[in-house]
């Protein structure tokens, strides 16, 4: 990419990495080209080194005692099985105690670290406010919302165990006159939170409501048009999960950034940007919150609403990190 920024694409030397077996060789393989690499290419010069995830930890034994190490948090880890929580909070204890640097990007992930490591920063999260600039001259409209009569409330997200369906549903079935369109595809990743969330009997539940639009996964080139053509952008997240608590969703800002009013669940990140993200503990508050924008949607907000929207850039975010990490570099 650049003379001092490298990409590493890891590869699947067997296929079927489904399989633990095989998805274990393939990560051993790769660790073990990785060691040669660094090797190779970095043997006399200090080394960034910039982990996303957990599942990195095993490369760490071959960084050299000089490198940094800078753990950028994502999310707030955890599962609602049990089981697969305590696994993951014990394997990414280590990698926050042993970074340099942690950033976390809600104010759930921050606490969290903080406890494991004095070096944690809370960072602004990271989103283009730019992307719906003349989005419409680039960019075919989606034929979908012909069908579609307004208001359109949208929510874009996989449809996986994080949703809140019982809110969801309710909202639809108690408002048939709202059009509900659900942008992401069905997940099949993490089956067993899945399961544990009975996703697959709500999907089929919401399909059976008339005003319920699914249009599966979209290209990244097509959220730009999509957004646009809804009346408000909904967070439908589940609260009582750690993870949704703990979590501060990019879609937001899009949202934000498209100009469109935003109605959320009490995500702790979200509570900041009130009055102008609603928070909706039920369904009750999701309809009043609703009914207010609708009825006041010439209010001229926009101009608010991406204001959040560049405050939380990946220009803001990239400038905070550097910011914090400067004085370590020798």
């Amino acid at each position: 990419l650049d003379n001092n920024l490298h990409y590493i694409r890891s590869f699947g030397v067997i296929p079927l990495q489904r399989i633990k077996i095989i998805n274990s060789i393939n990560r051993l393989v790769n660790l073990v080209l990785f060691k040669k690499y660094l090797k190779y290419k970095y043997h006399d010069k200090n080394i960034i080194f910039w982990v996303f995830h957990h599942s990195l930890l095993p490369a760490l034994a071959y960084l050299k005692d000089e490198s940094m190490l800078i753990y950028d948090r994502p999310d707030q880890i955890a599962s609602i099985d049990k089981k697969e929580n305590k696994i993951l909070k014990c394997k990414e204890k280590e990698l926050i105690v042993r970074s340099d640097h942690v950033f976390a990007n809600s104010p759930l992930s921050f606490r969290y670290v903080k406890k494991l490591n004095k070096n944690a920063h809370k960072t602004p999260w990271g989103c283009n406010p730019t992307i719906f600039t003349n989005s419409s001259k680039e960019h075919k409209k989606n034929e979908v919302f012909k069908k579609i009569k307004r208001p359109r409330l949208g929510f874009v997200a996989p449809l996986n165990f994080r949703i809140d369906y019982k809110i969801l549903h309710q909202l639809a079935k108690r408002n048939p006159n709202w059009n509900f369109v659900l942008v992401g595809g069905e997940s099949d990743k993490d089956t067993k939170q899945n399961e544990i969330s009975y996703v697959d009997r709500w999907i089929k539940k919401l399909k059976t409501l008339p005003n319920i639009y699914t249009l599966g996964h979209l290209k990244k080139e097509e959220m730009p048009d999509t957004i646009d053509q809804l009346d408000i952008g909904l967070v439908l997240y589940d609260i009582k999960q750690e993870y949704n608590l703990g979590s501060n969703p990019i879609k937001v800002y899009e949202y934000l950034a498209g100009g469109k009013p935003v109605v959320s669940t009490p995500i702790e990140a979200m509570l900041s940007h009130q009055p102008y993200v609603k928070i909706g503990k039920n369904v009750q508050e999701f309809e009043k919150h609703i009914k207010y924008l609708l009825a006041n949607g010439r209010l001229k907000r926009k101009q608010y609403y991406k204001n959040i929207a560049k405050k939380n850039s990946w220009q803001a975010r990239i400038k905070y990190i550097s910011n914090n990490i400067l004085n370590d570099i020798h």
